[in-house]
C-alpha cells in the first residue's frame, strides 16, 4: 500500500481500488445495449387428469435425452404452438380426442 506524508491511504478512509480507480485514465462508458423485450408473463391453473402430467413428464424426459432441458410450462407451450399451426380440421380432431372432465377445485370435506 502506498504512503504519503507519514499517512497511509487507508488511514485517510482511501482504498486501493479507489486509488487505482482515480490513477486510471478517463475513458468513455460503452454504449449501453438495448435490453430485450420480454412479454409479461401470467400464471394460471388448470385441471388435468394424472396420465395428462405424466405424459408432459414423459415429454420432458424424451427432451432430456435428446439434450434439451425443458420444463412443464415449456412442454405445455410447445404443445399450444403445435396446435396453433394445425389446420382447423386436424384441431378439432386432435381436441375431440382429449377426455372431457369436470373443471375447478375439488370439494373439501
Amino acid at each position: 500500500m502506498a504512503k504519503r506524508a507519514g499517512m497511509s491511504l487507508r488511514s485517510r478512509g482511501i482504498n486501493a481500488s479507489e486509488e487505482e480507480k482515480a490513477a486510471a485514465p478517463k475513458t468513455k462508458p460503452a454504449p449501453a445495449k438495448p435490453k430485450a423485450t420480454q412479454s409479461k408473463v401470467i400464471r394460471d391453473s388448470f385441471t388435468m387428469l394424472p396420465s395428462d402430467q405424466e405424459s408432459i413428464d414423459d415429454v420432458i424426459e424424451k427432451a432430456m435425452r435428446a439434450g434439451a432441458r425443458t420444463n412443464k410450462s415449456e412442454v405445455i407451450r410447445a404443445g399450444i404452438q403445435a396446435l396453433k399451426s394445425m389446420n382447423q380440421g386436424d384441431l378439432v380432431n386432435a381436441l375431440n380426442k382429449v377426455e372431457r372432465i369436470k373443471t375447478g377445485r375439488p370439494k373439501t370435506k
